[in-house]
């Protein structure tokens, strides 16, 4: 059984002095946070990183860890973060979910520079290099779309988006729209025709994507093949009056009353068992007296 370490002896080992291995775990190096699980490993056992699962930043954050442990007055938490100010603030940032760490994990998934995400976050380059080294590493895996999609966005695509989870908004709107989506996505004042563009496209998109679906789960028969054949011409006049708006273009801008018109078209030939899209569409205020219409009808909610 090992000795336990006191303090001075954990800071001067070096790197690979250990001659013990932690066991080798392929989901824990598959995480943003590979770096962070092996640091808390090799502390929670009292032993410096091995040669073979350590390296300079593991080494420099198994010291920073080990002492941040010993912490007892607030005396030892400012020279702490004197000697460690990006891995300080970036484990500071980590550790509370109210912080701007889900912006920096946006700007680094969005491929945002240090600098960039720096100055939107009032914080510095070395914290959000830090925050990427120690906490969010993915910068290698920007292309692998398979992993940002099963390692960032299926768990909380699982019970689906809310207005009130900014990580799973933040970072979709990264990985597509990139650095300056997030910022008009966090900006209550202004949003820049770019990204009103992407934003109108992606709408369609997951449109579509979301008809697909539920057209594998209908099963066709003489009560819904008219309402489905009728969908069908909806979209195909849909993708028409997207064509001829493209063509129609005055002062470099396309008329896009014809794409929206095809738009309300197709979502009102659906019927959402709640309220019909047409009371919806352009007329919130209508479709609010229509309900309360309906209600009295019969003194009940349909």
């Amino acid at each position: 059984m090992n000795e336990i370490m006191n303090t001075d002896q954990f800071l001067c080992m070096p790197l690979g002095s250990s001659s013990e291995e932690l066991p080798h775990n392929r989901a824990l190096d598959n995480s943003p946070d590979w770096r962070w699980n092996r640091i808390k490993l090799f502390v929670g056992k009292n032993r410096p990183p091995s040669s073979r699962f350590g390296d300079k930043l593991i080494t420099r954050g198994c010291r920073y860890l080990h002492r941040y442990n010993k912490l007892e007055e607030t005396e030892d938490q400012l020279w702490l973060q004197m000697d460690y100010p990006d891995l300080f603030g970036a484990h500071m940032m980590f550790s509370h979910p109210e912080s701007e760490r889900w912006i920096i994990e946006a700007g680094i998934l969005a491929g945002a520079g240090d600098d960039a995400i720096a100055e939107y976050t009032a914080t510095t380059a070395d914290v959000v290099r830090a925050y990427h080294d120690y906490f969010f590493s993915i910068r290698d895996k920007d292309k692998a779309k398979g992993y940002i999609q099963n390692r960032l966005m299926r768990p909380a695509m699982r019970h689906g988006a809310s207005g009130i989870d900014p990580d799973l908004l933040l970072k979709m709107a990264a990985w597509g729209g990139g650095w300056q989506l997030v910022q008009d996505f966090l900006d209550f004042r202004h949003v820049s025709m770019d990204s009103v563009a992407w934003l109108k496209t992606a709408f369609l998109q997951a449109l579509v994507k979301k008809g697909w679906i539920s057209v594998q789960c209908m099963d066709p028969n003489k009560f819904s093949a008219i309402e489905m054949l009728n969908t069908v011409l909806r979209y195909a006049e849909l993708e028409f009056n997207a064509s001829q708006a493209k063509l129609n273009r005055k002062d470099g801008e396309a008329q896009e009353s014809q794409v929206f018109e095809g738009l309300r078209s197709l979502l009102n030939s659906v019927q959402t068992g709640i309220l019909r899209p047409e009371r919806v569409v352009g007329d919130e205020l209508r479709a609010l007296t229509l309900v309360e219409a309906d209600h009295g009808k019969d003194g009940q909610g349909h």
